[in-house]
């Protein structure tokens, strides 16, 4: 079930730490293949982000998302990490786990979400690790690679390295591939085209709310 008690964001957060086992950034021209069993973070029906599992995925013409994203129209049916039973979340609220955006995904506006340094408390005064949490791009950060961001919930500002952020899979920019539960591939269309002239920077370039 999902916590009762959510709290905001302190002001300044300091930037979010590479997960665990941290991948190397993707290429914006190398194909992108999602199937049953990938390590997903999805927006679940109560406004906040959960990991989860991919049970099934499909294409659809009446999925949202941004109109430049290969992975517009996918949707995936997520098994809930928690439990919960599994529901279909549409691609622009849905992020994999492992992949490391490239740069030019993350052109200055773009909604991504970011990893939350530290623990977050949760229900019955429990805590989570590994947290990830709505934000939008801002431009670059002033560290090599790092780029300035801004909480969606409590607009503060705070800088994280791309190990530490995830591009929604609506915004990706190399040709997306859905391999279905039962077996059919099905392909998304288009890509992001600051990807496609190069991969320049664009613009200026979980669960629980932390304690």
């Amino acid at each position: 079930a999902a916590p009762a008690d959510r709290q905001a964001p302190p002001p300044a957060p300091a930037p979010a730490p590479p997960p665990p086992q941290p991948a190397r950034t993707s290429s914006a021209s190398k194909k992108v293949v999602v199937r049953t069993g990938h390590d997903v973070v999805a927006l679940f029906h109560d406004g906040y982000f959960y990991g989860g599992t991919v049970d099934d995925a499909k294409m659809s013409d009446s999925a949202g998302g941004p109109a430049g994203g290969s992975g517009r129209g996918a949707s995936f049916l997520v098994g809930w990490d928690d439990g919960d039973d599994p529901s279909w979340v549409e691609a622009h609220n849905v992020a994999l786990v492992s992949r490391v955006p490239p740069l030019c995904e993350m052109a200055s506006g773009t909604r991504v979400l970011a990893l939350w340094q530290g623990s977050v408390t949760v229900e019955d005064n429990d805590s989570e690790e590994e947290v990830w949490f709505a934000a939008e791009v801002v431009g670059e950060g002033r560290g090599a690679e790092e780029l300035s961001l801004r909480w969606i919930d409590g607009g503060e500002l705070f800088e994280a390295p791309p190990e530490a952020i995830r591009t929604f899979v609506s915004s990706i920019a190399a040709p997306l591939e859905l391999r279905t539960r039962s077996g059919k591939s099905e392909r998304g269309e288009g890509g992001a085209s600051g990807c496609a002239r190069g991969g320049a920077r664009g613009g200026t370039a979980g669960r629980s709310k932390p304690s």
